[in-house]
Parts: C-alpha cells; structure tokens; sequence
C-alpha cells in the first residue's frame, strides 16, 4: 500500500542507492568468513545449531535494516516538507515556517573533503529542516530546493562544521557539535562489540585468551 503522505508529495527523493549497496556488500564481506570459523568450531564443538540460531538471527536484523532504508525519503507536499530517517520517525515541517533554502559545502572533520549541506531556515535563521549531502545526490537536492519555492542560495565557500553550526542554529543533530558525546559513543560502541564478541565465543565453544 502506498503512504499517503508520499503519494501526495510534489517531489520525492531517496538517498544514494550506491549507500545501500556497499552496505549489503560490506555485510557479505565481513559475515561470510566470520560465520565460516563459528560453523567450522560448531560442527567441532557440537554448537553448530546455536551458530545456525546467531546466523537466522543476524540475518533477520540485516534484512529488517535493509527494508527500513528502502522508506528512507524526503519529499515536498503541498503543505509540508516530510521526511523520515532510517532509525528516526516520520518528519514533517510546514512550508510556512520555511522563509529561505541554503546549500552550503562543510569540510568533514579534520579532512579536506566537503560535502554539501541543504538548509531550510525560518524568518530567525534558524534550521527547520537538514539534509546532508553524503546521502543525497546533489541534482535531487536541487529539485527538492525548487519545489519549496523559495529559490535557492549556494554558498561558494566552503566552511567547517563548527562555523557551519554557529551559521546555522537548530543544525546540529544531537550526536554532533560535541566531543565529548562522540568520545563517549565511541567507547560505548567499542565496550559492546567487545562484549559481544566474548559472549558470542563463549556459546559456541571457541577458545578465548587466557582460557
């Protein structure tokens, strides 16, 4: 059945698929020989079937990620702009609020590679509406400006991300524009997989350091 929300959209994007495809690939790459050793020490250690579980498991999961990036979309009603992130909900803001349309090149972290940024701001200059351009091929970027009927401003200059955010207030999701935060995700991250991986060996028998 198709979303009503999207049928009524003037203009529809979808991100890169070449996104997708590198995650689908990077999947294969990674879990097929990380699932041969844990088949392989399975059929030794007689845990094969708790490795079949894990497999059927991850699977599902991954295959869960791939249909929720397939509703990925940003789009333009005619009365509001809609959006709905892989692991956010549906967005919507009204073109009311929208008084201006800027798309602006950000060097990315301590590289020098830039990626555009789309802002829609409101009459105070602050952000309503983000789309970065890593995800979004910048032709659709500009089709999805027009149809706000704002016109369009392209900076020409490129800007860091601090200046970016102080340019742009309300851009930030809450992840960015704080170390600390992305200190602590990193480790936190880092503590998980670490765990994961030791509870993982544990079931299906495979020797670990110090045992």
């Amino acid at each position: 059945m198709v979303n009503a929300t999207v049928a009524e959209c003037s203009v529809l994007i979808r991100p890169k698929r070449s996104l997708l495809r590198t995650a689908v690939l990077t999947f294969w790459i990674t879990s097929v020989p990380v699932f041969g050793v844990l088949y392989w020490f399975g059929a030794l250690q007689g845990t094969w079937r708790t490795v079949i579980v894990i497999h059927v498991v991850v699977a599902a999961v991954s295959a869960l990620l791939y249909w929720r990036q397939l509703t990925v979309y940003s789009g333009v009603t005619p009365r509001h702009i809609e959006g709905r992130g892989i692991f956010s909900p549906l967005e919507s803001v009204p073109l009311t609020q929208v008084d201006s349309v800027v798309m602006v090149p950000v060097y990315g972290g301590s590289t020098a590679d830039t990626a555009l940024q789309l802002v829609t701001l409101d009459e105070r200059g602050r952000c309503v509406y983000r789309m970065r351009g890593q995800f979004w091929h910048t032709d659709d970027l500009r089709r999805f400006a027009k149809a706000l009927g704002r016109g369009l401003i392209e900076e020409p200059i490129a800007i860091n991300e601090e200046e970016f955010f102080e340019r742009y207030p309300g851009s930030e999701y809450w992840f960015e524009n704080s170390a600390l935060i992305r200190w602590v995700g990193i480790i936190v991250l880092t503590l998980v997989v670490g765990l994961a991986a030791i509870g993982l060996m544990a079931l299906v028998g495979l020797p670990s350091a110090g045992s």
